[in-house]
């Protein structure tokens, strides 16, 4: 699906969520992906949400520098299919994720539509461990922990300050539209070119402490950790 197949017209505010999977994913994965996102529309009646799975298989390049190379083209690829002028925010979502709240996209945007926006993400089963250590980032430069407190910041707060996130956000159209791109981090993900171009433009990414996104404890469905 590219921005051909979009309708002609669009109502504000509009939220493009793209979410990327593996073919081969499994299939329990695959229906909870496509469940959850299915919610969306009716639990987010302010909002109009065009959702793109993407299933495409992109080949290990010699340049591929990180874990994340492939799915950083794929984003890029997804990003330049679309007329993004058509969308006040692009929102992001893990296809591992098994559960966040039907209306997240309506809460990210009323936390912060003006930069990014996400909410802290565990591990199914564990639900006191942290998965995104790579992604989340404080304000102080240190990688949010597995473990409690996971991140001094968070204690007593119900929406915190960092540097990055990753897995599931919001993040404003015009950030896309302005050439902003992913790219390879050699410590931390390919959404640190994103976050860091939003904070250069005066824009805040914050962490909405009062939902939570779970991740699916990947050992259970055959699948190493990444």
């Amino acid at each position: 699906m590219c921005s051909s197949d979009l309708p002609a017209e669009v109502v504000t505010p509009s939220v493009l969520a793209l979410i990327p999977l593996k073919a081969d994913m499994h299939p329990d994965l695959k229906r909870r992906a496509l469940e959850l996102a299915g919610r969306m529309p009716a639990a987010n009646p302010s909002l109009q949400i065009i959702t793109v799975f993407d299933w495409r298989r992109l080949p290990k390049e010699p340049k591929d520098s990180t874990p994340w190379s492939k799915v950083t083209r794929v984003r890029n690829t997804l990003l330049d299919c679309f007329k993004l002028s058509a969308f006040t925010h692009v929102l992001w979502i893990d296809a591992d994720l098994v559960e966040y709240p039907a209306d997240m996209p309506t809460r990210l945007l009323q936390t912060n539509a003006h930069g990014i926006s996400s909410l802290p993400v565990f591990i199914e089963d564990k639900e006191n461990e942290f998965y995104d250590t790579a992604g989340f980032v404080g304000l102080d430069e240190k990688h949010w922990e597995v473990f409690s407190p996971h991140h001094e910041d968070m204690a007593g707060r119900e929406v915190v300050e960092v540097s990055c996130v990753g897995c599931v956000y919001s993040a404003p159209s015009w950030l896309y539209q302005s050439g902003v791109r992913h790219t390879d981090h050699p410590t931390n993900t390919d959404h640190w070119s994103i976050c860091q171009a939003a904070r250069k433009a005066g824009r805040s990414v914050t962490v909405d402490l009062r939902m939570r996104a779970l991740h699916a404890n990947l050992p259970k469905y055959g699948e190493s950790w990444h």
